[in-house]
This record gives C-alpha cells, sequence and structure tokens, in this order.
C-alpha cells in the first residue's frame, strides 16, 4: 500500500502548492524517480520549502487513507455467505511495517 499512499500524497502536494501556497513550483521528481519513489518525510519535499502544501499534502492523505480503509471494512461486513445468514471469516495481515506511509494505513 506504500506506493499509492505516496502517490497520493504527491498529488495532495501539488494541489496544495497551487491552492494553498499560491505559487507555481515545479514539483516533477528528480530523473530517474517516479511519485511512489518519494517518503512523505523524505527531503524531496522539505526542500520545497513549502510548508502549507506539506501540511494540507497530510491532512487530505491520511483522509484518503482513513476512508479506503472504512470501505474496506464495510465491504467485508456487507459480503454474504451461501447460506445467507452469516458473514464469511475473512482475516487481514497489515504486517509491521514502520515507514510514515505503513503505519499510516494500519
Amino acid at each position: 500500500m506504500v506506493p499509492y499512499i505516496r502517490k497520493s500524497f504527491y498529488k495532495h502536494f501539488r494541489d496544495g502548492v497551487v491552492f494553498v501556497e499560491q505559487i507555481i513550483l515545479d514539483c516533477t521528481p528528480p530523473e530517474g524517480m517516479t511519485s511512489a519513489d518519494l517518503a512523505i518525510d523524505g527531503d524531496f519535499y522539505k526542500n520545497l520549502n513549502c510548508p502549507k502544501a506539506y501540511q494540507y499534502a497530510m491532512v487530505m492523505t491520511e483522509r484518503e487513507v482513513y476512508q479506503a480503509v472504512e470501505g474496506l471494512y464495510h465491504n467485508l461486513n456487507t459480503l454474504q455467505s451461501r447460506s445467507g445468514n452469516q458473514l464469511p471469516f475473512t482475516s487481514i495481515n497489515y504486517g509491521t511495517c514502520t515507514l510514515p506511509e505503513g503505519r499510516m494505513f494500519t
């Protein structure tokens, strides 16, 4: 899930630069990297010096991840079994990711 959270953060950061900081800034990743390679607490975002855009991106990403996990719970709880009245057993292993993106998901 970490690469997808990073992509969402990058998308929200770009929006934050335009709409919150109200500046024109080139936010393209360095050569040979994609938005999925940029850690949300990495030097790339700190070197751009846009603290309001960073905070906006963090809040929006947390909201997006929270809603996605709630959607997963809802979909699992509304599954029907073949007998019709009992929920099927589901098990999800989150792992022990210590990256900020992984902790956000867990």
